[in-house]
């Protein structure tokens, strides 16, 4: 998947309230996390995607560039946050 495709799976996932199945690379391994979309920034340069990990119950940045795969998911969420996608 290109990283357009899964930008706009982030975006329209975001919209509908609807978490994402990520596939993302880490330290040379692929891993698949549940998120609630909320933003993408700019982190030291790195253009870095902000979610809620609801397997971990915690807030995490993954790097843009490191995800493999985002497949939107019929679990809605409400936001804890703003959402800015």
């Amino acid at each position: 998947m290109g990283r357009e495709d899964i930008m706009g799976v982030l975006t329209s996932a975001a919209r509908q309230r609807a978490t994402v199945a990520l596939s993302f690379n880490r330290d040379g391994e692929t891993t698949a996390a549940e998120v609630e979309p909320y933003s993408v920034l700019k982190r030291s340069g790195v253009l870095t995607l902000f979610c809620w990990d609801t397997t971990g119950n915690r807030i995490v940045g993954l790097p843009v560039d490191k995800l493999v795969k985002a497949r939107p998911t019929s679990h809605m969420f409400n936001p804890r946050y703003n959402i800015e996608l």
